[in-house]
């Protein structure tokens, strides 16, 4: 591969921005544009990055052995954010944790490092917004609640949520970012339910039945990725 790529789509996973960052810190270069792949063609100059679980591991792991846990974490934080260009300040936050270990989270005087604080900051307080509010309606006996968060929220909602043990049966569903919570008898889990085909037209009751059904025949499943800790949550 040619080292003059500065343009570089993924899958919109994390496990898939990991390896564009370890794609980027190979070839030593600085991502002029990080995207989503979609449905359009791309350019000649464009390198779609394919995801390895293993590589996306390696350098979770990596990060947090040669920088910290709170360096990890804030890169998996960030990715959560609706920060514009999250993509390429996560790749040269991780670059410079490589270069320079655990100091990089600390240095406020990085005004990069201080807009991704800021959004992170921002991430917590529309999670707890939204948790305080929480007023979910019963469908069906599921307990259903619909949101529209700015950021990627669930996964930091979900520990909170779960720990109201009188919902059982319970759906949170995000509809801009095309995501779900859901618990039932046997698990819980979030759910990328994009591949679903919903019709926003319908009642928001049908709508969640649609999603419950969906998820109770474990089509979601297929082809799915495995999880490894927090590795595999989707950009909005």
């Amino acid at each position: 591969m040619s080292g003059t790529y500065r343009r570089f789509a993924y899958d919109g996973t994390y496990e898939g921005l990991l390896c564009v960052a370890v794609k980027c810190i190979n070839l030593r270069v600085v991502p002029e544009l990080i995207m989503v792949a979609g449905g359009t063609a791309y350019s000649h100059d464009v390198c779609y990055v394919r995801t390895d679980l293993d590589i996306a591991g390696k350098m979770h792991r990596f990060i947090g052995e040669r920088a910290c846990a709170r360096t990890q974490q804030m890169v998996m934080d960030c990715f959560l954010t609706a920060m514009p260009d999250k993509e390429k300040m996560i790749v040269s936050l991780i670059a410079k944790a490589v270069k320079f270990g655990a100091c990089v989270a600390d240095d406020y005087d990085d005004q990069m490092i201080r807009r991704i604080q800021l959004a992170i900051l921002d991430l917590y307080r529309e999670e707890q917004s939204y948790f305080m509010s929480f007023e979910p309606v019963v469908y069906n006996d599921v307990t259903t609640s619909v949101i529209n968060p700015k950021n990627i929220i669930l996964p930091v909602m979900k520990h909170d949520i779960l720990r109201k043990t009188d919902y059982d049966n319970m759906l949170i569903y995000d509809t801009r970012h095309h995501m779900v919570l859901y618990r039932n008898d046997e698990s819980n889990d979030i759910v990328d339910i994009r591949k679903l085909r919903i019709d926003p037209q319908n009642r928001i009751e049908v709508i969640c039945d649609d999603i419950w059904q969906y998820l109770l025949t474990g089509a979601h499943l297929n082809g799915r990725m495995k999880k490894t800790d927090r590795l595999w949550y989707v950009a909005g």
